[in-house]
């Protein structure tokens, strides 16, 4: 049985991007992000939008991701947004790292009147992983 994927998909989340924190030594010496910290919570946003959109993990496949944040500019670098998105999409959109093999993300500021959110755009790539 083979799994078909569509070619691309996209979807929108409402709300800052909420750039991925450092992590911090639990009581056991491990590093944790805090239980409590709002990235969580983006990520299950991020991972629900895909999902709505039609996004399957397929393994062997590779895929690139385009995002645009639409914020004030001050919610944190890009590159620490990135990090969130990737994380948040593995064995949603995709099923390893491996298979991301390119992102791009850049920054917007909003329109005025316009709320902050951020659009994700996934595509099949021709490069193997």
């Amino acid at each position: 049985m083979s799994t078909t994927v569509a070619a691309e998909i996209a979807f929108s989340v409402e709300g800052k991007m909420v750039p991925m924190p450092r992590a911090k030594p639990n009581r056991h010496g491990e590093l944790r992000i805090p239980s409590d910290h709002p990235v969580h919570e983006q990520r299950k946003r991020i991972r629900s939008a895909a999902r709505a959109a039609g996004a399957i993990p397929v393994p062997e496949v590779a895929f690139e991701i385009d995002c645009v944040i639409y914020d004030d500019a001050d919610s944190g670098s890009v590159g620490a947004a990135l990090r969130v998105l990737a994380d948040a999409l593995e064995g949603v959109a995709f099923g390893a790292a491996e298979q991301l093999v390119r992102c791009a993300v850049s920054r917007e500021r909003q329109k005025e009147g316009e709320f902050p959110r951020f659009t994700v755009l996934i595509k099949r790539s021709e490069k193997n992983v």
